[in-house]
């Protein structure tokens, strides 16, 4: 893929326009600035060569002629091999798009604040149910579903770096099979795109918020001492759930619209909230530890006869599970700075560190619970807390929703570049590939996804 920077130059007293690639430009690179190539030239020597990983750009002289009489940036995109690079151009090329504003903290925090949801503090029960009561290979599975996201985001570093494109999954079927077929090349990467923006993040989204209010709610009413049948029973507290779901949807939806940047902050504070979730849990179990109390700990590698390596595979679900959103940085490779830097960057850092952190949790839920309560259905981390923090027991469901909410806010994030991307390739509606003039986010897209989660919430229990 060829990217071409131009520098235009401006002949006010014409208003057409000249595109012509034979016009004669300088190669501005050049030690000798008299050197005349033109871009036809370019674009022969630079498609020349056989790497097509390679990415060159060049900036250049053009005189063109636009209506405004004023110099201006823009940007050619040249198709190689089926790849479409985009390079930001200045507010005043004609073109809306996007900026280059998430640096490598923000990067960390889109894949740890999208990996720590609610999962760590439920998944547990039902890896521990899988594998029949082993401590012991109940923590190898929960490393080695870090250990395999781990390998499996690797490939999409080359991925994101050899396809710098947004969009993730959509973009690359579209590099693999787009060249291979002008209709069926790209079915593919539409499939992808329709169920996701249709399907999986719509409801994914819907399942997000509606954890967020459960967990929102639920210090609320026991601090009003509510019975548990009346939650379970009344349809005021389904409405009540439902409520703050709808709240928590529409208001990451008013964030990102309003800003990239903003939302890009939102994540990085609620990824510390998460970060300081974890750190309570495994400084109850740290400290259980120093006191002696090693709770299921002991023999932990203790099997059941009826302990099967399919039972032992079926836990890798549940444990994948609180593992995903490690791939979603890559949906937004042309708002990442330097993604040939951060993007492996934030990978290694950020699924690694919430590898470490799932298995010291697990470690202190073991220290505090018995292996009866783990395999109860009540999530593990709120039953540390009523055992462990007494009246203040309710500060981790605060910190789950809260955990919750970021999880969400990346959903959305990447859920409308999702949109936004497909629609500019042909594969849904244009107007979905809109960018908000003067907020430049794909609020249409983002509107679109709150829009399908609403009719998702209807019908989820």
């Amino acid at each position: 893929m060829v990217k071409i920077r131009l520098q235009f130059e401006i002949d006010s007293n014409n208003g057409t326009r000249e595109d012509s690639s034979d016009v004669p430009i300088i190669d501005q690179t050049s030690t000798n600035n008299e050197s005349i190539v033109s871009v036809s030239e370019v674009l022969e020597n630079s498609l020349a060569s056989d790497d097509s990983t390679i990415t060159s750009e060049t900036n250049m002289h053009c005189p063109i002629f636009v209506n405004n009489g004023k110099k201006s940036l823009a940007t050619t995109t040249v198709k190689r091999n089926g790849l479409v690079g985009l390079k930001d151009g200045s507010k005043n090329d004609g073109t809306v798009r996007m900026k280059r504003q998430i640096g490598l903290i923000g990067g960390i925090a889109m894949i740890i604040g999208t990996m720590i949801g609610s999962g760590i503090f439920i998944s547990p029960t039902g890896v521990f149910q899988r594998v029949d009561g082993s401590v012991g290979v109940s923590l190898v599975v929960w490393i080695a579903c870090g250990l395999l996201s781990t390998l499996t985001a690797v490939t999409y570093i080359e991925l994101g770096t050899v396809v710098p494109r947004s969009g993730g999954e959509h973009a690359y079927f579209m590099a693999a099979f787009a060249p291979l077929h002008q209709f069926w090349g790209e079915i593919p990467a539409f499939l992808f795109a329709f169920m996701t923006v249709t399907l999986l993040k719509p409801s994914a989204l819907a399942i997000l918020s509606l954890s967020f209010g459960e967990y929102t709610i639920l210090p609320i009413l026991n601090g009003l001492g509510t019975c548990e049948n009346w939650k379970k029973n009344s349809k005021d507290y389904e409405f009540g759930h439902k409520l703050l779901a709808i709240v928590c949807a529409l208001f990451v939806a008013t964030i990102n619209i309003y800003s990239a940047k903003l939302s890009a902050r939102v994540q990085i504070v609620f990824t510390v909230a998460k970060l300081i979730a974890c750190a309570l849990v495994i400084g109850i179990g740290l400290y259980n530890l120093s006191i002696g109390e090693f709770g299921s700990l002991p023999n932990s590698f203790d099997m059941s006869e009826n302990t099967s390596y399919s039972s032992v595979a079926l836990a890798f679900y549940s444990g994948l599970w609180s593992y995903d959103g490690w791939n979603n940085l890559n949906y937004l490779t042309e708002e990442l700075i330097d993604p040939n830097r951060n993007l492996p960057l934030a990978i290694f850092i950020g699924i690694p560190l919430v590898t470490i952190l799932y298995t010291f949790m697990n470690i202190s839920y073991f220290t505090v619970l018995s292996k009866v309560e783990l395999m109860t259905k009540e999530p593990v981390g709120i039953r540390l807390g009523d055992r462990m923090l007494g009246t203040l027991s309710f500060i981790i469901p605060v910190l789950v929703a809260l955990s919750v909410y970021g999880t969400a806010n990346g959903s959305q994030y990447t859920a409308g570049r999702i949109s936004y991307v497909a629609a500019r390739d042909g594969h849904l509606v244009d107007v979905l590939s809109y960018v908000h003039i003067k907020r430049l986010t794909p609020s249409v897209a983002i509107l679109l996804n709150v829009d399908v989660n609403s009719y998702c919430l209807h019908f989820f229990q």
